[in-house]
């Protein structure tokens, strides 16, 4: 959908879902066959960890939930550091009485979205949506560095507002909220039955519509998804990159997010949109596993290999999957900040042990490429 179709198709939906719901619905013979699609696609990505070692598992965790808070972040303005959240998750995990407090700023989102995917048997409760948003904001200050009711719902009626006069979007009056999330944690604990991400789609619609927060509307929206597939897997195992995918189609995501929330209840279209949107997050998350697998097999294979710190560094980088174009020899001496003859020598020896290979013939500007 493009700016133009968007803004034509809002006008004549005006009224709110928020005075009819929760009775969303959608069309089965529109969605399910989408759905089979998504559900294969979910089906090989964990698929590809059944020969995987616990440790290439533990790290595909590690990068998944740290992309997810970064990404997740980010669609709200607030820029955090992957390393952060890397070591966060690490600390919440594995380390869990550290008293580091180098990572305040990613600590909360990992702390709860490691909630998010444990314990996904027991009811989703207000308690528990609270403690998320505690997390989220530890300072109880917005991304604003104002001020704001941390832990509790929204005292102000949420308007989003594009401009000074021009409302995108009212939530319900305050008065309601209480009503509203009782509703919601009904229909949330209630629909054991419904599939997975179709249940995810809806949910996430129907949280950011009543917008209980002052802010982390969309962050504990996201969470929420998560929460769900670990509910249908029965496992804590985390392989959606869904903020990432977010992230890279923020404008599309906030229209359809928009326009879904006004008009009638049937959700067909918006529940067509998340699971497409899920299928490419889903082979976003497939090109990541393959880069971290690659990444596994080269050290396993190279483990006992002598290298210098300078070898190292570069090797470390084209397994990263951040390198961009061709190795040379001339890139070589950049990035290992070392002469044209040390460049060479350390390529050489590289080729010698089968960590790289050339890719191209002769010896004028040399490509090479890993050994795997």
């Amino acid at each position: 959908m493009n700016a133009n179709e968007y803004e034509l198709i809002e006008v004549p939906r005006l009224k709110y879902n928020h005075q009819d719901w929760p009775n969303f619905t959608f069309d089965p013979q529109k969605v399910y066959m989408l759905l089979a699609d998504v559900m294969e696609h979910y089906g090989a990505v964990k698929g590809r960890f059944t020969d995987s070692s616990l440790e290439i598992t533990n790290e595909v965790i590690t990068k998944m939930m740290a992309d997810e808070i970064v990404s997740s972040a980010e669609i709200e303005g607030e820029y955090l550091k992957e390393q952060d959240a890397i070591a966060s998750i690490k600390k919440t995990l594995f380390d869990k009485h550290s008293e580091d407090k180098r990572y305040r700023n990613t600590d909360g989102f990992a702390e709860a979205l490691i909630d998010a995917v444990s314990d996904f048997d027991a009811p989703l409760t207000r308690d528990r949506l609270f403690h998320w948003h505690r997390l989220l904001f530890p300072d109880q200050k917005d991304g604003h560095g104002q001020s704001m009711n941390v832990g509790a719902f929204t005292k102000d009626r949420m308007v989003i507002q594009s401009g000074e006069d021009q409302v995108i979007y009212m939530a319900p009056p305050v008065e309601r909220i209480n009503m509203e999330m009782n509703m919601f944690l009904s229909w949330f604990n209630a629909n054991a039955q419904m599939p997975a991400f179709i249940k995810a789609g809806i949910a996430h619609l129907y949280f950011e519509i009543i917008h209980p927060f002052e802010d982390g509307n969309g962050r504990i929206g996201r969470l929420l998804i998560d929460r769900i597939l670990a509910q249908h897997d029965r496992s804590s195992l985390r392989l959606l990159g869904m903020s990432s995918f977010l992230k890279q189609n923020q404008k599309e995501y906030y229209q359809q997010l928009n326009y879904h929330s006004k008009g009638n209840l049937d959700a067909t279209d918006f529940v067509l949109w998340f699971l497409n949107a899920t299928k490419a997050a889903l082979e976003m998350t497939s090109e990541k596993l393959d880069q971290i697998l690659i990444k596994e097999r080269f050290w396993r294979q190279f483990r006992g290999m002598s290298l210098n710190d300078r070898q190292r560094k570069i090797l470390e980088l084209l397994l990263s999957g951040e390198f961009v174009g061709d190795l040379t020899a001339q890139k070589w001496t950049k990035l290992g900040k070392c002469s044209l003859d040390t460049a060479l020598r350390d390529i050489d020896y590289l080729v010698e042990k089968g960590a790289l290979k050339p890719l191209t013939d002769g010896q004028r500007k040399q490509k090479f490429g890993l050994g795997v």
